[in-house]
């Protein structure tokens, strides 16, 4: 076994992966999104909010999860775009250039 990263502020909580391999990371400042080497790609920082830690910048994300469009004939299947984050009292929607689905994108 081998740590694949470094979670910093806060717990680890969720983990999703999208069709490009990359790990997505509920985090102590929002979301923390990783290549499939462990490298950080970025981050997606949620509002601090009452009952967070004091003082903090950023609120503890706790769960995160793609969502949108189902795909229905002609579309694709996998074109699950919208990343939705709970964090605190709040849920917060993004939507990304990324998706999420039941596999990788087909190459043209």
């Amino acid at each position: 076994m081998r740590m694949f990263a470094d979670i910093s502020p806060g717990i680890p909580d969720g983990v999703r992966l999208d069709n490009e391999g990359n790990v997505y990371v509920a985090a102590g400042d929002g979301v923390q999104v990783f290549a499939a080497d462990g490298s950080l790609l970025g981050k997606i920082h949620t509002p601090p909010y009452a009952g967070g830690a004091d003082g903090a910048r950023y609120g503890q994300c706790s769960n995160l999860e793609f969502a949108g469009d189902l795909g229905r004939p002609p579309t694709p299947h996998y074109l699950r775009h919208v990343l939705y984050l709970a964090a605190g009292p709040a849920v917060y929607s993004i939507t990304l250039a990324a998706s999420h689905g039941d596999g990788p994108r087909p190459k043209p």
